[in-house]
C-alpha cells in the first residue's frame, strides 16, 4: 500500500547525508535492477523519432538529458541514432560504473531490434555499446560519447546543445525551478535548437499500489500534497499538459509538437472524485491525461500569461498517431490521443 511506502521514505528523508547513506546500502545489500521497457526503450525510440521529425539532424548532435538517473539507457540510444555527445545530468549522483553496464547490456540484449530500427548493422550497434568498460565512471563515459554533470549551472557550461530532452523527469520538478530551467536552456541551445520533454501525469504512488487510481492525488489540496512528498523523492507537481504548454510558451518557445493521452479510466474516475480547487476549472480531458509529450524550438520572449491551471479550457482535434508508446504511461485499448 501507498501509505506504507510513504512513511518509510518520510522516515528516511529525515536522516542526514542521504548521498552516502545511499552510498553504504549498495555497497553492503547491493542493489537490485530493473529497466522498464516498456517506457523507457520504447520511450527513447519516440524521442529519437519526434528529434527527427521535427527537425533535428541527430548525425553529429551535441544533446543535454536532464535527469537522467540510474541508467542512460536513452542516451545511449541517441549515441547510437548518430550523437556526436550526449550530455547526462542530475542533481544528485545516481549513475555509477555499475548501473552504466546494467544500460548497455539491457540495449545489447536488444541489439537486433535497435540494428533494424535505426537502419545498422548490428555490429555497428556493439561496437557502440562494447565502449567504456574499463577505468573511472569519467573515463567510460567519454569512451561512450557522454560526460556526466551534478547540479549543472547553465551559465557556466562552455559548450552548446542541439537539443535538451527529459523522460519522465519534469514532473518532478517544481514550477517555478520549471521556468526557470525553460529560460536558461534557451541559452544553452545552439540556433535552431529544440527542447523534447516526455512527461507522467499520472499519481505516482499508483505505480506500487493499482488499488489506487492513477488521478488520487487531484483531490488534495497543496499543503496537504506537500506532506504526502515530504521526501523529495515522493514529490510530484501534479501539472497539466496545459500548464506545461502554457509555460513553454511563456518562456518564449514555438511549440512544434503536443501530444497528449487520455486515459478513459482516469477520465470516469474525474467524474467521481471530490477535486481540489486547484483543479476545478481544468478540462476534464487535460485531468485524465496522464501522458504527453512536447517538441518545442525558441522563439520570441512573451510576457507572462496565466497558467493554465488556473482556467484555461483544452480544445480537443484530430487525435494524432502514437509511435512507439510508453506502456506503463497507458498504451492500453482504454487510452487516446488529444491535441
Amino acid at each position: 500500500m501507498w501509505q506504507v511506502r510513504f512513511v518509510r521514505n518520510a522516515v528516511t528523508s529525515l536522516l542526514p547525508f542521504q548521498g552516502a547513506l545511499r552510498r553504504v546500502k549498495r555497497s553492503v545489500f547491493g542493489k537490485s535492477h530493473h529497466i522498464d521497457e516498456g517506457s523507457v526503450y520504447a520511450g527513447g525510440l519516440d524521442q529519437i523519432h519526434l528529434l527527427q521529425e521535427n527537425g533535428l539532424e541527430l548525425e553529429g548532435a551535441d544533446i543535454l538529458e536532464i535527469g537522467t538517473g540510474w541508467y542512460p539507457v536513452i542516451p545511449l540510444m541517441l549515441r547510437l541514432a548518430g550523437a556526436r555527445h550526449v550530455y547526462l545530468s542530475d542533481t544528485h549522483r545516481l549513475l555509477d560504473a555499475e548501473t552504466l553496464a546494467v544500460a548497455q547490456n539491457f540495449l545489447l540484449l536488444r541489439a537486433g531490434d535497435l540494428a533494424e530500427r535505426l537502419n545498422l548493422s548490428e555490429d555497428e550497434v556493439r561496437s557502440v555499446l562494447d565502449a567504456g568498460h574499463s577505468g573511472p565512471l569519467e573515463t567510460r563515459l567519454a569512451d561512450l560519447g557522454m560526460s556526466y554533470h551534478i547540479n549543472l549551472d547553465y551559465a557556466r557550461v562552455d559548450w552548446k546543445a542541439d537539443a535538451i530532452i527529459s523522460h519522465t523527469v519534469m514532473e518532478h520538478i517544481p514550477p517555478a525551478d520549471i521556468r526557470r530551467l525553460l529560460m536558461e536552456g534557451r541559452a544553452v541551445l545552439n540556433p535552431g535548437g529544440l527542447m523534447s520533454h516526455g512527461i507522467d501525469h499520472s499519481d505516482h504512488r499508483a505505480h506500487g499500489d493499482r488499488s489506487l487510481s492513477r488521478v488520487d492525488f487531484l483531490r488534495y489540496s497543496d499543503r496537504a500534497w506537500r506532506w504526502l512528498c515530504l521526501n523529495p523523492q515522493d514529490y510530484t507537481n501534479r501539472l497539466r499538459h496545459a500548464d506545461y504548454v502554457a509555460m513553454v510558451r511563456d518562456a518564449g518557445f514555438d511549440v512544434l509538437f503536443e501530444r497528449a493521452l487520455v486515459d478513459e479510466g482516469a477520465l470516469k474516475d474525474i467524474s467521481d472524485l471530490r477535486l481540489n480547487a486547484r483543479f476545478a476549472f481544468h478540462n476534464p480531458e487535460d485531468l485524465a491525461g496522464l501522458w504527453s509529450h512536447i517538441v518545442a524550438r525558441p522563439g520570441r520572449p512573451r510576457h507572462n500569461t496565466v497558467l493554465a491551471q488556473v482556467a484555461r479550457p483544452r480544445q480537443t482535434g484530430r487525435p494524432e498517431r502514437w509511435l512507439s508508446p510508453p506502456k506503463s504511461h497507458g498504451s492500453s485499448s482504454g487510452a487516446r490521443h488529444i491535441n
